[in-house]
């Protein structure tokens, strides 16, 4: 049974703390900004009495839960700003780390990351959950297998309105909406397109310039588009809005190949059109093709979590390993380097 310990004690750590409990690992430790944080945090995702047997310590005392709890995996779950060197010094005492995304605020910490992890030989994935929605899973498969021809483009949006927590609104600390939000799908480009080669985008903050003045003022992005040029040619548009309808959170992406397209409407729900990209199929009296209607229900972040543990258990690779998180650092580092020169291409990081 794998032994996990939690840094960052926030909302997105309950989703994975709750779905490894039901994948059969034991939360052993939290670490969050006080003891009692990390304690009402093990008492929610637990139980009372699990959260007797698991230890709740305090920010300053990491490396202490670390010796104490040794945990065989580590969930790092901290704002992009936040990451120090935990990760590094957990994987060098061969602690197998799980990472939200971003893995970091640049890519200096995000490399230095990496090297600790490959140095190390443990195992790592990054929380991009949505290359585990069972959509993208299917049109994963149908590239691999070539059934879907060569990919040529992919327009994707996330849709949303929310001020989230404090360190979230502080530029400095996210990186703004496209850079710690929208990253999920620019890393769809990265997954289904290949390497990302140059970008422009435009972007600013045109809603939330008034929101709660002072300390916690919203300073960075809430509008994005960006056009990404990827490897082989293949081209990306991406755009976010935290504009849009409250209480509201929404993504899409369609994707075009040369004998597929493919809307992707939710984790969830697809629409598939394949084609095979003959000369008869062009001629307008052909034979309209057939749509496939895709829908598997099953929970991204249950799959995410089960593929982490298999990982640990049997060494084998994950689907999002550390090094996927340096090239989407990469990526927005251009991007929002673009946003903030008004559109000036960026080269992207080798």
């Amino acid at each position: 049974m794998t032994r996990v310990a939690f840094l960052g004690t926030g909302g997105i750590a309950r989703t994975h703390a709750k779905n490894l409990t039901a994948c059969g690992a034991t939360i052993v430790a939290a670490c969050g900004r006080t003891p009692e944080k990390a304690g009402a945090f093990l008492s929610a995702v637990a139980g009372r009495e699990d959260a007797a047997r698991g230890e709740a310590f305090g920010a300053h005392d990491f490396d202490r839960m670390l010796t104490v709890a040794r945990p065989d995996a580590l969930y790092v779950c901290l704002p992009p700003d936040a990451h120090t060197g935990q990760a590094e010094a957990a994987a060098e005492r061969g602690v197998h780390l799980f990472l939200e995304k971003p893995i970091a605020l640049t890519i200096e910490r995000a490399a230095s990351i990496v090297s600790a992890v490959e140095r190390a030989g443990v195992r790592s994935q990054v929380g991009y959950h949505l290359r585990f929605a069972p959509t993208i899973r299917r049109l994963r498969a149908m590239l691999d297998s070539g059934d879907a021809g060569r990919p040529t483009l992919l327009q994707a949006r996330w849709f949303c309105n929310a001020l989230h927590s404090p360190w979230w609104r502080d530029v400095r600390r996210s990186g703004g909406q496209a850079f710690e939000q929208a990253i999920h799908l620019y890393d769809l480009a990265l997954h289904l397109l290949g390497d990302a080669e140059a970008v422009s985008a435009v972007g600013g903050n045109l809603c939330h310039t008034g929101a709660d003045d002072g300390a916690d003022a919203y300073t960075g992005d809430d509008t994005s588009v960006a056009t990404v040029r990827c490897a082989g040619g293949a081209a990306a548009s991406i755009s976010a809005s935290n504009c849009a309808i409250p209480t509201r959170w929404s993504w899409e992406t369609r994707l075009v190949c040369s004998k597929l397209t493919a809307e992707v409407t939710s984790a969830a729900d697809a629409t598939f059109t394949p084609y095979d990209g003959t000369s008869e199929q062009y001629n307008a009296r052909a034979t309209r093709p057939a749509d496939e209607v895709f829908h598997d229900p099953s929970d991204p972040y249950r799959a995410i979590n089960a593929d982490f543990l298999t990982a640990i258990g049997t060494g084998s690779a994950t689907l999002a390993p550390a090094r996927e998180g340096l090239r989407g650092v990469r990526l927005m580092t251009a991007v929002t380097t673009s946003m903030h020169a008004g559109g000036r291409q960026e080269i992207v990081a080798g």
